[in-house]
């Protein structure tokens, strides 16, 4: 009896040791794997200082980035960031540098925060910083072709140079703006996408364009030579030229509608674009510039049939003792003629 209690008591025994026994072969295991991480950390990081200390930054950067893979810190945060500044990377170096003055792990010192700062300035001069305030909300902005890595707050980082930001979504009108980036810029970005079954309206950008000229003020009168009027073919040339004469009113009335739509396209162009300007696309899409164009059509066919009731009534004046005249006067949205047989 006493036999059959011993073989259960021994039995718990057995795995109470086994137990034992493999969680001190895990705890080994993980401290050797600690080991030698910290091993394969410090040297690696020491010959990231040897390459950077031979002016090789691109492999500082390379193996700086592997040991911060390994152990993240302050530290390896300050190492890729200076060697990234040493390569002219300045967004990376903003961002990297940034973050080792934040990061609590292995913080930096007194004098390594004051030096990190400088390069933090430094960089600055040669960043461009937008923020990015898409309309509407679930739209995404891209640069260069690529998705933008946008910073806590929607700040876009863009190195100098050209570059070009779209925004897009589902069921909207893509929008691209070209911006320069010649450093220190700090500007908010604001885009709003059109939907797809709406004409495409002007969308704000920070590039400044040159503003379509407004179409000349038009405020001219055209006189008809008096001309006799007769009977027969004369009397009818005459009759076309008034007809001719009335075509040219009528053009030269358009014209003057077209002016003032256009003038108020080019205002509402303004206001929507703002201080920053707009895009040739946008202008584009405004009617600006078509409204221009029929302005100076019209108005030189206006100019043309007034041109020709002129040889009408000359080529019609022989031969009668009646006289006829006729005067045309136009101006910005008003035409009228007057003519006496």
């Amino acid at each position: 009896m006493n036999q059959h209690r011993l073989r259960p008591r021994l039995l718990g025994l057995g795995l109470c040791c086994a137990a034992c026994f493999g969680s001190f072969a895990t705890f080994g295991t993980a401290r050797v794997h600690a080991d030698d991480t910290s091993a394969q950390y410090q040297t690696t990081i020491e010959e990231a200082v040897r390459e950077f200390g031979l002016g090789n930054w691109a492999e500082a950067r390379a193996l700086f980035r592997r040991a911060h893979a390994l152990t993240p810190s302050a530290r390896t945060f300050r190492g890729m960031g200076m060697a990234a500044f040493e390569l002219k990377l300045y967004v990376d170096a903003l961002r990297e540098l940034t973050a080792a003055m934040q990061d609590t792990q292995r913080p930096l010192t007194d004098d390594k925060r004051k030096e990190t700062q400088k390069l933090i300035d430094q960089s600055r001069a040669y960043v461009g910083r937008y923020q990015v305030l898409l309309e509407p909300a679930q739209a995404q902005a891209w640069v260069d072709g690529q998705q933008a890595a946008l910073e806590p707050g929607n700040l876009l980082l863009l190195g100098l140079g050209d570059h070009t930001v779209s925004a897009v979504a589902d069921g909207y009108q893509e929008v691209r703006v070209p911006l320069r980036v010649e450093g220190s810029e700090d500007m908010v970005l604001r885009i709003a996408l059109q939907p797809m079954a709406a004409p495409a309206a002007p969308a704000p950008t920070p590039v400044p364009v040159a503003a379509p000229a407004a179409p000349a003020s038009v405020a001219s009168s055209t006189a008809a030579t008096p001309t006799q009027l007769a009977a027969g073919p004369s009397h009818g040339l005459r009759t076309a030229g008034f007809v001719t004469l009335g075509a040219a009113a009528l053009l030269a009335g358009g014209s003057g509608v077209f002016w003032l739509v256009g003038s108020g396209k080019y205002t509402d162009l303004q206001n929507s674009c703002g201080a920053t300007g707009c895009t040739s696309a946008q202008i584009d899409a405004s009617g600006v510039k078509s409204a221009d164009t029929l302005t100076t059509v019209f108005l030189g066919l206006s100019a043309a049939a007034a041109v020709t009731s002129v040889v009408l009534f000359i080529a019609g004046s022989g031969g009668s003792s009646e006289k006829a005249s006729a005067s045309l006067g136009v101006g910005p949205g008003y035409a009228q003629l007057r003519g006496s047989f």
